[in-house]
């Protein structure tokens, strides 16, 4: 997932089709929020699956009948024009009539998740919350609070076993190697 916007950053830099990369990035960020909404309660899971189902149906369904309606304003505006079709003009014509009906898949699909999410009992947005919440206090209670000393001899220690860990593991040791490696966690 980290990959995929730095690959959107370099097809705008290079000028190339970036919608590829931002669908794949935008279908990742979908599906990381449908199965976390899935799964939020093991008690509703079937109902939630049902409710991404028809969010999915009618998405779709709306994405192919504005690809359909494209593609049959396209041949009126072709055929009007008496032009004949050539294959580079084809091929634009189809990658705009592919476009639009994945953005309107898209747009529907995210209304439709966001209405489902908000409108839902387990609550998606709470749970984001109270994970937020308790991160928050699992850091504040790992913060350092001794002495800068301590500290130093901490990080002194978890680079020494690490650079033992790396030399350990290119002679073979493969016991050794993760005895150590336990030692640092």
């Amino acid at each position: 997932m980290f990959i995929i916007p730095g690959k959107l950053f370099d097809s705008i830099k290079k000028n190339s089709n970036y919608l590829i990369n931002l669908f794949a990035l935008l279908d990742s960020l979908l599906a990381a929020i449908s199965v976390s909404f899935i799964l939020l309660s093991p008690d509703f899971y079937i109902s939630n699956l049902y409710k991404i189902l028809v969010c999915l149906v009618v998405s779709g369904t709306s994405g192919l009948l504005a690809w359909f309606n494209q593609l049959k304003l396209d041949r009126k505006v072709v055929l009007k024009a008496g032009e004949k079709i050539t294959s580079s003009r084809n091929l634009i014509s189809k990658s705009r009539i592919r476009t639009a009906s994945w953005y309107v898949f898209y747009i529907i699909y995210c209304s439709g998740l966001v209405v489902t999410i908000f409108s839902s009992y387990p609550s998606l947005i709470d749970y984001l919350k109270h994970s937020l919440d308790v991160a928050s206090s699992y850091s504040s209670a790992m913060s350092l609070v001794g002495s800068k000393r301590e500290l130093i001899l901490a990080v002194s220690e978890i680079a020494l076993i690490s650079i033992l860990l790396v030399l350990v593991a290119k002679q073979g040791s493969l016991g050794f190697t993760l005895a150590l490696f336990l030692c640092l966690f």
